[in-house]
């Protein structure tokens, strides 16, 4: 992908609803994969629309996706992230 800067060595992503959820097109799903895997070094996706925790591989590649909680479980995601890492404890409040 052209847009991208040489100096750039990892990448996430984030997205309203992840592949293989009621609100994805999953006619492209693997196509999708395909596109962000033209990125460099893909860590981890991060999506929502599901309202719920829950980590996902829907691709053989291993790629964590990560789907978010709503306000309503009074909880978050606390990630850390290392160049080649993506961890992450849920926080209840």
């Amino acid at each position: 992908i052209e847009s991208i800067p040489d100096s750039v060595s990892h990448t996430i992503t984030l997205m309203h609803s992840v592949p293989y959820t009621e609100q994805f097109n999953n006619n492209i799903a693997e196509y999708f994969n395909y596109m962000l895997k033209q990125y460099p070094n893909l860590l981890c996706c991060f999506g929502g629309h599901s309202h719920h925790f829950e980590v996902q591989t829907p691709f053989p590649d291993s790629v964590p996706y990560y789907i978010c909680g709503c306000a309503e479980t009074k909880a978050y995601y606390y990630f850390t992230l290392t160049r080649d890492s993506c961890s992450y404890e849920i926080i209840e409040v």
